[in-house]
């Protein structure tokens, strides 16, 4: 009876940075990610997510959705 309403809300906000080539120049990397994961019960979570990612010295951006929902028995 206690999976069906949110017990726990967790908000998130994430940002990463990376140079996957110290050799090249321009190809740093951000990634910035907002979130919220919800906990139903002990065995069931939501997670929502947003993600947005930059490459230095290209114009096109990357965004997406990520939903997930985990059930443990």
């Amino acid at each position: 009876p206690d999976d069906w309403w949110p017990l726990t809300w967790q908000p998130f906000f994430r940002i990463d940075g990376i140079d996957p080539n110290i050799d090249v120049v321009g190809d740093w990397q951000l990634a910035v990610t907002p979130g919220v994961n919800i906990f139903f019960a002990r065995t069931t979570k939501f997670q929502l997510d947003y993600s947005w990612r930059k490459t230095e010295n290209k114009p096109a951006k990357n965004a997406q959705y990520l939903a997930q929902f985990q059930y443990g028995f």
